[in-house]
């Protein structure tokens, strides 16, 4: 019995011996995978949309400056206008009514303001006269008294006249004074009531600024004026490119962006978007144009416009080669304990080179282009990538 135990330790001693042996032997085989390692950082993540164009013609949308219903739509896309051409019209009903009560207005304002005026200073003429005659009599009073053919009475009487008609005088002056600045005001407030009216009727008719062809026509007749008329015109050209209805709907005017030319070398310019085109009927993009710059290539040149439409602050930035996408997931491969393990990430934002990342601590050292055959406890020796 003790043998047999003894015998049983001993094979128990040698297998864990072996197994030891055995592990040691295969982490001796099994080399490390060499692999370009960078660490997740954190940074303002400029979030990007990208589009494509080409150096083309100007354009110009020209828009109702007010709302309203379009009374009539004169020019197709196509057509060619002249500057001051007429291209479409609201309804101006009211705003012809409203410039007509505002004239009219304005012209009582003025009349009654002459009229007023002219009564008030007819007031101060006999005031005026009165005193005259009023000062003329006081000094007779006044010789009078000392020739002794009149009273004291009688001179104060003179004096208290003179006053009175002194004291009038100066109210109607006041109140000349007074009522013309109040006129004055009633008549700038009613200028300018008359001043918008006749800017609303302009503003009602879309006009050609300059000579050039019709590109696209959104307003329709008998609804609202919240379409455009495109006109494409001659001269200097112009940066324009294309986004997806999703990107553009994201582009407003005054976002920075980088324009990169197809042409050898490269060329990139820094710019802004200057306008958004509204999008052509039943079109699945939008088109952006961008602000002059110089060293613009020429015409038809093609090009990628990369424009920042948010900025993340203090993300968590990976390379984009970094990510790797399995079933409809995304992970990045990360080292840890010198071995490869998936970790799950969530994409926020996305540029050309880097993605802005959920899921993941800043510093984690992240395999920035791993193979594709790596597996999961794998050995790995991390190289640094130095981005070459």
């Amino acid at each position: 019995m003790k043998k047999r135990r003894w015998l049983s330790a001993v094979l128990l001693i040698v297998g864990l011996t072996l197994a030891i042996l055995g592990a040691l032997w295969f982490l001796m085989l099994e080399s490390p995978r060499a692999v370009y390692v960078i660490e997740a950082e954190t940074k303002d993540f400029p979030r990007e949309v990208v589009g494509l164009g080409q150096v083309g013609p100007r354009r110009v949308v020209l828009a109702f400056g007010q709302q309203g219903s379009v009374a009539e739509v004169l020019v197709r896309p196509g057509d060619g206008v002249s500057q001051g051409q007429l291209l479409a019209r609201l309804d101006d009903t009211n705003l012809r009514k409203r410039l007509e009560v505002a004239e009219s207005r304005l012209e009582l304002a003025r009349l009654d303001a002459r009229q007023s005026a002219e009564r008030l200073r007819n007031q101060m003429a006999m005031l005026e006269s009165d005193l005259e005659r009023a000062r003329a009599e006081l000094e007779v009073q006044r010789k009078l008294l000392e020739a002794g053919a009149a009273s004291a009475a009688q001179v104060e009487q003179a004096r208290q006249r003179v006053a009175l008609l002194e004291e009038r005088l100066a109210a109607t002056r006041k109140s000349l004074e007074v009522d013309q600045q109040t006129r004055r005001a009633r008549i700038e407030a009613l200028e300018t009531d008359v001043a918008a009216a006749k800017e609303a009727l302009v503003e009602s008719r879309l006009v050609a600024p300059e000579a050039g062809v019709v590109e696209v026509v959104t307003l329709v007749r008998g609804q609202g004026a919240s379409g455009s008329v495109v006109l494409r015109l001659p001269g200097l050209p112009v940066l324009e490119a294309r986004f997806s209805v999703a990107d553009g709907s994201e582009l407003r005017p005054g976002q920075p962006a980088r324009l990169v030319f197809e042409t050898w070398p490269p060329v990139e310019l820094a710019t802004a978007v200057a306008a958004v085109l509204p999008p052509e009927p039943g079109a699945d993009w939008t088109t952006a144009q961008f602000e002059d710059v110089a060293g613009v290539p020429e015409v038809n040149t093609q090009f990628t416009a990369q424009v920042t439409v948010q900025v993340l602050p203090r993300a968590v930035v990976v390379p984009h080669l970094a990510l790797v996408e399995e079933e409809g997931e995304t992970f990045v491969w990360v080292v840890h304990l010198r071995r490869a393990r998936l970790a799950p990430v969530r994409v926020i934002a996305r540029n050309p080179d880097e993605v802005a990342v959920t899921g993941l601590k800043a510093g984690t050292t992240v395999l920035s282009r791993p193979p594709s055959d790596l597996q999961e406890g794998e050995r790995l020796r991390p190289i640094e990538d130095s981005g070459d």
